[in-house]
C-alpha cells in the first residue's frame, strides 16, 4: 500500500528554499515525511504536520544542492494506522543567490511556541478531545519572530528571506527535544503526534541560531502556584 511521489526541478541550482503545498482537504497526517535529495552532505529528512485545513505553502527549509534538486514523499508514517488521509500537491523551489546570513530555528515549550499569544497556526490548535488533538499552539506573535538578529538590526519576522523554522510545542518536556523518540500521542510530554523537534529535520549544519526554552514541564511548573 506504499506510494511514493517525486518532484524534480528542471534545472540545477546551488542554494534553494523548498516549499510544499498543503491542500485544504485530504491533508490530515501530522507526520508527513519529505526527503530532500541532491543535498550537499547527503539526503535530508523533513517531517511536517499537514493538518492546516486550508491551502497553504509550508517551508521545508533552505538547502545547498549539488545539482538538480529532488523531493520525495511517502504515504507511510511511523504512527500510521491506514485511517488518515495523506494528500499530494505541489513542491516549489526558490533559487537563492547564496546561503542566507541567518537561519533560525525556534524549539522548545510553551514559552517559545507563544501559548497565550493567540492567532495560533491551525495545525497546532485543533480537535480537543479527539485522536487528532493538537495543542502545540504555535503563534506568529511568539517572541522568536520578534527578536533582532545581529547585522541587519531587524526582527526575524521582518527578514522575509530568512525563513524561521518553528517547531516549539506547548507542554513539551525535554524528551521532545531528543532524537529517535517516537510520539506518544494525546499530548503526553508535549508532542501531539508530531515527531520530536530534533527529528523534525529543521536543524542542520547550516543553522546559525537556535532559540530554545525547555525544562519547565519536566519540573512540573504547570502544577505550581
Amino acid at each position: 500500500m506504499t506510494i511514493d511521489g517525486t518532484w524534480t526541478l528542471g534545472r540545477s541550482v546551488e542554494w534553494a528554499r523548498v516549499f510544499a503545498r498543503m491542500p485544504d482537504t485530504g491533508a490530515r497526517t501530522q507526520q508527513a515525511h519529505y526527503v530532500i535529495e541532491g543535498v550537499v552532505g547527503g539526503e535530508r529528512h523533513r517531517y511536517v504536520n499537514t493538518y492546516f485545513s486550508k491551502d497553504v505553502w509550508v517551508e521545508l527549509g533552505v538547502y545547498r544542492f549539488t545539482g538538480t534538486p529532488r523531493v520525495e514523499r511517502t504515504n507511510t508514517t511511523d504512527d500510521g494506522t491506514a485511517d488518515e488521509d495523506i494528500a499530494w500537491d505541489a513542491v516549489a523551489f526558490q533559487p537563492l543567490s547564496g546561503k542566507p546570513k541567518h537561519m533560525v530555528v525556534a524549539m522548545g515549550d510553551s514559552y517559545t511556541s507563544g501559548e497565550g499569544a493567540g492567532a495560533y497556526s491551525p495545525e497546532s490548535d485543533r480537535d480537543h478531545g479527539k485522536s487528532s488533538w493538537n495543542a502545540c499552539r504555535r503563534s506568529p506573535n511568539a517572541w522568536p519572530g520578534k527578536v533582532t538578529v545581529p547585522g541587519p538590526a531587524k526582527s526575524v519576522d521582518a527578514l522575509a528571506a530568512l525563513g524561521l523554522q518553528f517547531t516549539a510545542c506547548s507542554g513539551a518536556a525535554a524528551g521532545r527535544m531528543a532524537e529517535g523518540c517516537l510520539p506518544s500521542g494525546w499530548g503526553l510530554d508535549g508532542d501531539f503526534h508530531e515527531r520530536t523537534q530534533s527529528d523534525s529535520g529543521v536543524l542542520s549544519v547550516d543553522t546559525t541560531l537556535v532559540v530554545p526554552t525547555i525544562g519547565g514541564n519536566d519540573a512540573r511548573f504547570d502544577n505550581k502556584i
